[in-house]
């Protein structure tokens, strides 16, 4: 049984009593005492006019501080009651050392002995201990509840049936009394008005719930996370009538976590980088691990990397829409003015969210970066500002290790290949099976006179030049290198002798031009060019590299002589071999030797045994 039901049946109890005393107190003149003594439900007792007990029911028999506390604590008021005639009613508290209390309500009434000897007074004693005790206790709880709601920083609350507050305790980060908010909607709270649902269901909540969080606006419109707890309330008969809860203000807590995750984010977003650039192994991939890292990270849509130093072409990134067009993103990039302290821009501009930055290396900007964002986030400028410094870095790596193959691959004179570079590459597009081209072997015509009568620095003048036409008019399929001196080469994939023809035919008349504009060029200048077509339906099937080199140094060979055809004839144009000759069967024994200077003896051109051929 609850100690609520227990203290309803004892009310109930102690209610007849009171109507039974009531019923003394208006007729108690003539009353039989010993009577009600012994008919009385609670403890009652039979005092003489010293206080002496002469008489007690079984109830108070047994109550040995009634019997004792409590007839010490009426002595004073026995002698009134006897002069006067009137009864007396008041309630006393009654405890012995560090027992419970006890509290009776305690009527007197004087009444005769049956003998009539002497004078007697009847004392009825009620125990509304459990009252008293129900109150003092709630008294204290309401009390000691309303202290720790105005010491403690959380924010406590209570909603009513028509979802308004009822009581607040709200603490000073709130910035609201107490007065703000009492019979207003939890919905003034909300931060912005989308979350005005929100805020009213999570304070007026028809659930339990437990340490949840929700931002709300403080009355300095300052915005809040508040953790809360809260649950609904309902009446006896499981009706809501309301609700209840706590919260605590942990807004520093989030920011510090915020902190700390962003912290992270760019960490690992660094790192991401730093390991994207050490496991590529050109520039061009770097840059793309370097987009493919930062689009993944920031859920970037697209990513354009530009490396202002030009040494590694822009690299675009995409994912799926579409590519960036060009000059959209030249148009956000060109809001940058290159100073060294601009912060990165974000730029909503045709439906899309665009975020700008440039990196700096070494006191100089050394690259411009623009992303397409799903959403504009202020929170992103101070992530990507670090991130920034690192793909600086990355951006200077990549520049460097392009400048080194540059070194490594091209002519420092011309900017062609070398011949190390045309190597490697031309015995990798030989040795595919369905591969077929061109290769146009080039040389100058009295070169060595021009630099014995106007000297070395005209002759790399019109070196340069001539490297500018093969660069000029070929494709990204043509591959140009010297081969050394003043010979060069051009492999052009795709190309049959007939286009290879065309092509050798304009590179002439560019260099006539060239000749023509030099006041310190020989008349005699001129180009000698032999050309070879090669078909894939004559490629030798292999796979070894050593392969792939000889069959290189064939087509060389076989352009070379197709070279010498002209060189020993007007000179100053172009000679195509004819298919017949390169069909035929190379001996085992020929020694091909590729020739790097001008001067090779007739006797070697003629072994060749070429056929044919045109001159412009």
């Amino acid at each position: 049984m609850s100690a609520l039901t227990k203290a309803g049946k004892l009310r109930n109890k102690s209610d007849q009593h009171s109507e039974a005393i009531s019923a003394l107190q208006a007729d108690w003149q003539g009353f039989d005492a010993e009577g009600v003594l012994s008919s009385y439900q609670g403890p009652a007792l039979l005092l003489s006019e010293t206080g002496a007990i002469e008489r007690a029911n079984a109830i108070a028999a047994y109550n040995s501080v009634l019997c004792g506390l409590g007839v010490i604590e009426l002595l004073a008021d026995l002698p009134l009651i006897l002069e006067s005639h009137a009864a007396l009613t008041k309630r006393i508290t009654l405890q012995q050392d560090h027992e419970r209390k006890h509290v009776y309500d305690i009527t007197l009434l004087p009444a005769l002995s049956i003998s009539q000897a002497a004078p007697r007074i009847l004392m009825l004693a009620r125990d509304v201990s459990v009252d008293a005790n129900l109150i003092e206790a709630l008294t204290h709880s309401r009390s000691l509840f309303k202290d720790l709601a105005q010491c403690t920083s959380d924010f406590m609350w209570e909603i009513d049936s028509s979802n308004r507050f009822s009581y607040v305790s709200p603490p000073e980060t709130l910035g609201y009394e107490a007065s703000d908010l009492l019979g207003c909607s939890p919905e003034m709270l909300a931060a912005s008005p989308a979350m005005a649902e929100a805020i009213q269901s999570s304070f007026a909540s028809r659930r339990a719930v437990q340490e949840e969080e929700i931002w709300i606006r403080s009355a300095h419109g300052k915005e809040l996370c508040l953790r809360y707890s809260a649950r609904p309330v309902f009446d006896l008969e499981n009706n809501l009538i309301g609700a209840r809860g706590v919260g605590r203000d942990v807004t520093e807590e989030k920011l510090k976590e915020r902190e700390t995750q962003a912290v992270r984010r760019r960490d690992d977003l660094i790192a991401a980088i730093a390991h994207a650039t050490q496991r590529a192994t050109t520039p061009v991939s770097m840059l793309e691990e370097a987009a493919k890292e930062l689009a993944h990270a920031l859920e970037a849509h697209s990513v354009w990397i530009e490396d202002t130093s030009q040494n590694v072409a822009p690299i675009s990134w995409t994912g799926g829409n579409g590519a960036p067009q060009e000059a959209m993103v030249h148009e956000f990039l060109d809001l940058l003015s290159g100073d060294l302290s601009q912060r990165p821009v974000l730029v909503q501009r045709y439906g899309q969210v665009n975020l700008v930055f440039q990196t700096c290396y070494n006191g100089a900007v050394n690259g411009r970066v623009c992303m397409c964002l799903p959403e504009a986030n202020d929170d992103i400028i101070d992530l990507i500002e670090p991130v920034a410094d690192h793909l600086a870095i990355t951006l200077a790596q990549g520049a460097q290790l392009a400048e080194l193959n540059r070194f490594s691959n091209t002519d420092d004179l011309t900017g062609l290949l070398n011949r190390r570079a045309f190597y490697r590459i031309g015995q990798e597009l030989i040795l595919r099976p369905d591969w077929s081209g061109a290769f146009l072997y080039i040389d100058v015509d009295n070169f060595k006179a021009l630099n014995d009568t106007a000297g070395h620095r005209a002759g790399d003048t019109l070196l340069q030049k001539l490297a500018a036409i093969l660069n000029r008019g070929s494709s990204s399929a043509a591959h140009a290198v010297r081969l050394g001196g003043d010979e060069f080469g051009v492999l052009v994939e795709g190309m049959d002798g007939k286009q290879a023809s065309a092509f050798a035919t304009r590179i002439l008349v560019a260099f006539e031009k060239v000749v023509h504009n030099m006041p310190e060029a020989t008349p005699q200048l001129g180009l000698s060019i032999g050309i070879v077509e090669h078909e894939s339906n004559l490629h030798i099937e292999a796979s070894l590299e050593s392969d792939g080199e000889e069959a290189l140094k064939t087509l060389i060979a076989q352009a070379d002589a197709a070279l010498y055809h002209v060189k020993h004839g007007d000179k100053g144009g172009w000679h195509l071999a004819s298919k017949e000759t390169l069909s035929q069967k190379i001996s085992a024994d020929t020694k091909i030797k590729i020739t790097t200077t001008a001067q090779q003896s007739e006797k070697e051109h003629a072994d060749a045994n070429f056929q044919g051929g045109g001159v412009l």
